[in-house]
């Protein structure tokens, strides 16, 4: 089974190439542009590890609601852009 992983991605499409090598890589990559959505992708796909564009608006705030959750505070983050 592959391992899903959550991309919260700019508008721009700047992580485009890193979702297209997760999935090259045997993993699941899910991918919105929506912090919103991310939260909700979040609880719904349980990945095992979220990259997140700094560059999209509100992906602050995503990362505290996910982290107020049980299940998002062992999760990984990992900080791309500025």
């Amino acid at each position: 089974m592959a391992t899903n992983i959550l991309v919260l991605n700019d508008e721009e499409n700047t992580l485009g190439p890193l979702i297209q090598e997760l999935a090259k890589g045997g993993y699941t990559p899910y991918s919105t542009t929506n912090a919103d959505d991310c939260v909700d992708l979040f609880e719904t796909v349980k990945p095992a590890v979220l990259f997140l564009n700094l560059k999209t608006i509100g992906a602050l705030d995503s990362v505290q609601v996910i982290r107020m959750d049980p299940s998002g505070e062992t999760v990984p983050i990992l900080f791309i852009g500025t």
